[in-house]
């Protein structure tokens, strides 16, 4: 079952640089519909697979250990169940995270947009597991001009975070991560969840009884 990853996006930019920033980021979902933001739009993976697509992976994890250890498990996996019946996409797979930051694209469904105007864009989508920080990154980086910031909360694995990335080419202003109460974002949102999953294990004990 996917855990999906609340991100919350807000971005202020100059009315050229937004028309062009909402350009860039939206496309077509996996319906065939029109969305407003999808990651594919903001960075595309190669159009061949096979060595373009591992060199792709390689040249983008070198010097980040973590997308290193990430790319050496799922490959070790691959080694050691080559006989399983199991559907497992490595390549196309580890070109997304290390260049997305999450597995799959947006869910088109849940997007929803909030404030719009000519210098401000907000939006909220779900992402599975894991936020789109290197998608987010990549957007920074092709308009740096642009103030952007990321907050994201995934609550089956208590995590959450703000990365904030600073206008006028200034770059990676902040990045917090960690537990959701401790994030104004998402604080009320933990405490529910805490008590659905208390009421519901104590359900689940009831129905035992």
């Amino acid at each position: 079952m996917t855990a999906w990853c609340t991100n919350h996006i807000r971005i202020v930019a100059r009315p050229s640089a937004m028309a062009s920033i909402k350009e860039r980021c939206k496309g077509v979902d996996e319906s065939g519909e029109l969305a407003p933001f999808r990651l594919e739009s903001i960075k595309a993976p190669p159009t061949s697979e096979g060595d373009e697509l591992t060199r792709d992976i390689d040249k983008a994890t070198r010097g980040n250990p973590m997308r290193l250890a990430l790319v050496a498990l799922y490959r070790q996996t691959q080694q050691d169940l080559p006989d399983q019946n199991i559907t497992m996409p490595m390549d196309i797979h580890l070109w997304r995270l290390c260049h997305w930051g999450t597995k799959w694209d947006v869910h088109a469904r849940t997007t929803k947009q909030g404030e719009e105007s000519d210098l401000l864009w907000t939006l909220t989508i779900e992402t599975p597991w894991s936020p789109p920080i290197a998608a987010v990154q990549a957007l920074a980086d092709l308009f740096p001009e642009a103030g952007i910031t990321l907050e994201y909360y995934e609550p089956s694995t208590a995590s959450a975070g703000k990365i904030v990335w600073a206008d006028k080419g200034a770059g990676l202003l902040r990045e917090q991560h960690g537990h959701p109460e401790n994030f104004d974002h998402c604080a009320e949102d933990w405490a529910e969840y805490v008590r659905e999953q208390k009421e519901k294990e104590e359900g689940d004990v009831s129905d035992e009884d």
